[in-house]
């Protein structure tokens, strides 16, 4: 039987080895068996608490990332565990029905029967509201427009072809 002499931290000096060895990774005649006794245990520390750290910053900048979901309206949950939102849906819809992005606007509101909800058509930005109730957009637009800020993505669309517009400016007195 071989020669050990326990030390502090459950770590051993097996006879005729000049580094230790783990206590379970010796056999009876004095030869490790262990695969990281050949490497310092601070080094094997370091590289361990670097792994570590690389995965929770890259959880954390995933969780930055996923889109935000406005409280209390509908949403696809699975759009919202991806980085690009609902994009992947939308280019699946529109290859395999041969529709458009208003067409898939649609079938999120079908497939969520509701007359309010949200896509992420951004990735890194904010949700897309959408409001299919014909009386309450008409609510909105005539009665309470005061209560909405001018959408700054129906500027961009008519950027091109109405590049001074008053609907590219905020919403406001002027």
């Amino acid at each position: 039987m071989a020669n050990v002499s326990e030390s502090v931290y459950g770590w051993a000096k097996v006879a005729n080895v000049s580094e230790p060895a783990l206590l379970w990774g010796t056999n009876l005649d004095g030869y490790a068996r262990d695969v990281f006794q050949q490497v310092p245990t601070n080094l094997l520390s370091i590289v361990v608490l670097v792994v570590l750290g690389a995965r929770l910053l890259l959880g954390l900048v995933r969780q930055l990332l996923l889109p935000k979901p406005i409280p209390g309206i509908p949403y696809i949950e699975v759009s919202a565990q991806s980085i690009m939102g609902d994009i992947p849906a939308m280019t699946e819809h529109i290859k395999a029905t041969d529709g458009t992005f208003i067409t898939y606007l649609r079938s999120v509101m079908e497939r969520l029967n509701s007359p309010v909800v949200q896509v992420f058509m951004f990735p890194l930005g904010k949700p897309m509201v959408l409001l299919g109730d014909f009386a309450e957009a008409h609510d909105m637009l005539l009665r309470r427009e005061n209560e909405f800020e001018r959408s700054a993505t129906l500027g961009d669309l008519l950027l091109g072809i109405l590049p001074r517009h008053h609907v590219h400016l905020p919403t406001g007195p002027q």
